[in-house]
């Protein structure tokens, strides 16, 4: 009663869901509107809903700010409530993709796992040295959600098995002399345990040299191996299959 009174005085009149009907195939679209900031939604790949479809997440910059805001939705794109700032804890987060009540978000260097229902969150480890990186590549989980992937500041890819964060698997990224890791691209494909990490030609280049494609490397992120490479590809608003 009183949380819902509270959740739609914060909503205000602005914030609302807007249906419209797909003029090619017919199917229903609702878009979340709010004209008093900017809508990121979650980017890149996360995935806006929660294990069962009841919740998904969005990501606002009201009008005027720099800050991030993480809030809460039904299912139906209906506002519920604010859950935290960017000041608080990072929004690269990830759902669990078994409890639809918990997502995993980090502050520096520690890693929690965040209840939206109670709106509080448990710490699950501090990483020291090395420790997680910031980035908007954020944290990724395997397709059985069993392991989180994590950046971390000596350039290695680590993951970890949930809940406990133990059974740490450590992956060095190889980088060619004048090439560097694209860490904004870096994410478990969701397939198995492999993830992906584009790697890019240092900019600017001597005058008459031509810059070389980027490649594209698959790791499996349990023995650290490197799967496959692709070619001239980047994984990030490009894809693969």
């Amino acid at each position: 009663g009183n949380q819902m009174e509270a959740a739609a005085a914060e909503a205000g009149p602005t914030r609302r869901p807007i249906d419209f009907t797909d003029p090619t195939y017919g199917g229903r679209i609702r878009q979340i509107f709010n004209p008093a900031g900017d809508e990121h939604n979650l980017y890149h790949y996360r995935s806006v809903f929660n294990a069962d479809n009841s919740r998904l997440l969005g990501i606002e910059t009201p009008a005027g700010s720099s800050d991030y805001n993480v809030t809460l939705y039904d299912g139906e794109g209906r506002f519920l409530k604010r859950l935290f700032t960017q000041a608080e804890y990072d929004w690269t987060l990830v759902w669990d993709r078994r409890d639809p009540r918990s997502f995993f978000t980090r502050k520096r260097g520690t890693v929690y796992r965040y209840d939206v229902e109670a709106g509080q969150a448990k710490a699950l480890k501090t990483f020291g040295n090395p420790t997680v990186t910031a980035g908007p590549s954020g944290l990724s989980l395997n397709e059985k959600g069993d392991r989180l992937l994590l950046r971390m500041s000596d350039e290695s890819v680590r993951t970890f098995r949930l809940p406990s964060l133990d059974d740490e698997r450590i992956c060095a990224i190889e980088i060619p002399d004048g090439w560097y890791a694209n860490w904004d691209k870096l994410r478990f494909t969701g397939h198995k345990d492999y993830f992906a990490i584009t790697i890019e030609q240092k900019l600017p280049l001597p005058q008459g040299v031509l810059p070389m494609p980027p490649i594209t490397r698959i790791y499996d992120g349990v023995t650290g191996k490197l799967f496959h490479t692709h070619d001239a590809l980047t994984a990030g608003h490009h894809d693969f299959s």
